[in-house]
């Protein structure tokens, strides 16, 4: 398992560089702008799906059927893509709340509303791998790509309405956590059933 996450985290710093960085710039740009929901989302939405990226480029190099050949059970490369998608948000979170401390410095900001605005984004930050896991691992990457695209548009552009709208969904933070963790569970759940059925 920690050679999976290694070998991702390599693919994560060689591959997504990129958009680590787009990630941050967007978490700064949150600190100068009124109504940053949509800065503050926008980088953990994107974290989260960053499994999504790594996925397409072991597709093309045929990584499952190699992965066959190592001790590592089919739950194992399920479970390692999720620990993935959740050290990617909670990288992004950490990063936001750096922002966050500065944004409350520079502009008088309740510090608290701004952690808890955090919360309520990697609550949202979880739909991501939630929807996508399962479809990447009943099918593959190439065809999964639709619903890619609509849960990274379906995401972004709520995020947005509520940042244009100056409001955050009127939702108990504990509620949220605790309805992306059951659901996260779900997904996991279909995801091992439907890897283990897989002919590579």
């Amino acid at each position: 398992m920690k050679g999976l996450i290694l070998k991702d985290l390599y693919m994560v710093w060689n591959y997504c560089k990129t958009v680590v960085f787009v990630c941050i710039i967007f978490l700064a740009s949150s600190v100068f702008v009124e109504g940053s929901f949509f800065f503050s989302v926008y980088p953990m939405v994107i974290a989260g799906i960053i499994p999504f990226t790594i996925m397409v480029y072991e597709e093309k190099i045929k990584w499952a059927p190699y992965c066959q050949s190592f001790p590592i059970t089919r739950k194992q490369v399920v479970t390692e893509k999720y620990i993935l998608s959740l050290l990617c948000i909670l990288f992004a979170a950490a990063v936001s709340v750096c922002f966050a401390v500065i944004r409350a410095i520079i502009n008088s900001v309740d510090i608290f509303a701004a952690f808890s605005s955090i919360i309520s984004t990697v609550t949202i930050a979880l739909v991501g791998p939630i929807v996508m896991l399962p479809f990447i691992f009943k099918y593959d990457v190439e065809k999964s790509r639709l619903v890619y695209y609509i849960v990274v548009g379906g995401m972004c552009g709520m995020s947005a309405f509520f940042s244009f709208e100056s409001r955050i969904p009127d939702i108990s933070n504990g509620v949220g956590i605790t309805i992306g963790a059951i659901l996260l569970v779900v997904s996991w759940t279909l995801s091992v059933k439907f890897y283990e059925n897989k002919e590579l």
